[in-house]
């Protein structure tokens, strides 16, 4: 399910892959809020281990191309279009432009 440069890199800096991706989420300044029905994974999003990608890691991942199981109709990273995306948080909806 991962691509082959996330659990490169997964391996490289002792992480899972899913730690990578958040890795590079927080070295881009992007807030991020995981979510998960298991404990386990829960623990594993919040003890993402103390290390640095290198813009050529950072690029090779920005690279990669995204698992066609990642943008299924429950989860993924398109669960909302670009309207309800750029809503502020504290409206959770999105007015339209006039």
């Amino acid at each position: 399910m991962w691509p082959e440069s996330v659990t490169g890199l997964a391996q490289s800096h002792g992480a899972t892959p899913a730690q990578v991706l958040l890795r590079w989420a927080l070295q881009k300044g992007i807030a991020v809020i995981p979510g998960s029905a298991s404990h386990e994974h829960i623990i594993e999003n919040l003890a993402i281990p103390s290390f640095e990608m290198t813009e050529r890691e950072m690029e090779q991942l920005e690279g990669a191309v995204a698992p066609k199981e990642w943008f299924d109709k429950k989860r993924g990273p398109n669960k909302y279009g670009d309207l309800e995306a750029s809503a502020p948080w504290q409206t959770g909806v999105a007015k339209k432009p006039k």
